[in-house]
């Protein structure tokens, strides 16, 4: 291999040593090659999985810890101690801080790789060779699965430790976790991957209102954040991962769920997973429809509350002390 971005490995018999490898795993003779993102996909899911957890600790000591604040009604009803607050507090944080780059960065390389093809990029495909958006955005899903599936080592962590519980954490962050193991196992659905990690563009703002649910702010701070979340919410979810599961149901073919024959592009086993990874997204993509009204009746809830109001005092105010974080620390 030599260090070009998008090498053409040349016609048949990379396509025949291609499927060869086990789990159709492209890797090493794939016309997007090399991608330095599999030779180090282990490595980065452990470097990330301790940053994950670094940042939880030093959040906590070196910022929560450290800042003052009052406890909501409904948290002090929960019967929790701010030292719980702070710790339930450093522990979205890693989560918060990786979706408010990761996202954004998956957003633009999945909607700049969709624009760029006239089909769905289902896999590393050798009609692709030359295609240099093709193979930075499939090198790009490579980088932001890795640091996904870190974080959902980091989640599932909490689950076992009983931090997090109950029925649908464990169906959430085990579903999530299966898709984690097929995208990087199988190398399917690049442009799925991206504009699914790009959907959570929403996910900062949802961490931020689980603050509100512990720290006392103003009401017009609560709102803004709600506008924020449920646009961003709209647009992601419902708008742009509806594109993208629209653009991978017109590459998909129902018959690959019963195998077939190998083909240039794609493995039997391969197709296979797709359907499976286009199934999970799409349930996913459906509860998103139906969180979306849920979130519109919560922000008209909002208004009739006196929302707009508050807003425009609080931003009048300068966003001062009243909207900052209100009482005093232990």
């Amino acid at each position: 291999m030599t260090d070009a971005p998008c090498q053409d490995m040349g016609g048949s018999a990379a396509r025949a040593a291609a499927l060869e490898l086990p789990f159709g795993y492209p890797g090493r003779t794939s016309a997007c090659a090399p991608l330095a993102c599999f030779a180090l996909t282990e490595s980065l899911v452990v470097a990330f999985l301790i940053l994950f957890h670094l940042a939880e600790f030093a959040s906590y000591h070196l910022v929560w810890k450290r800042t003052a604040f009052a406890l909501t009604e409904t948290a002090i009803k929960k019967g929790e101690t701010r030292d719980d607050a702070r710790w339930g507090l450093a522990r979205i944080t890693p989560g918060t801080i990786m979706w408010a780059w990761l996202a954004p960065y998956s957003m633009y390389h999945g909607l700049r790789l969709a624009l760029a093809t006239d089909e769905p990029v289902i896999v590393v495909p050798d009609h692709q060779a030359g295609n240099e958006v093709a193979c930075v955005g499939c090198e790009a899903s490579c980088y932001g699965g890795c640091v996904f599936s870190a974080f959902n080592f980091y989640q599932f962590g909490k689950l076992l430790r009983g931090v997090d519980s109950g029925v649908a954490a464990w169906v959430h962050h085990t579903v999530f976790l299966m898709a984690t193991v097929i995208c990087p196992a199988y190398f399917v659905g690049p442009e799925l991957v991206l504009l699914a990690l790009g959907m959570e563009l929403s996910t900062p703002f949802l961490n931020v209102q689980h603050v509100f649910r512990t720290i006392k702010v103003h009401q017009g701070l609560e709102f803004l954040v709600l506008l924020l979340f449920s646009s961003t919410f709209v647009f992601s979810r419902n708008g742009v991962f509806g594109y993208a599961l629209a653009r991978a149901w017109g590459g998909l073919d129902l018959a690959w769920l019963w195998g077939g024959e190998d083909d240039a592009q794609m493995t039997a086993t391969r197709k296979q997973m797709y359907c499976v990874l286009f199934g999970v997204f799409f349930i996913g993509w459906s509860l998103s429809v139906y969180w979306s009204c849920v979130v519109a009746a919560k922000v008209r809830r909002a208004v009739a509350r006196g929302g707009v109001g508050a807003l425009a005092k609080w931003w009048g105010g300068g966003h001062g002390a009243n909207g900052a974080l209100r009482g005093k620390g232990d």
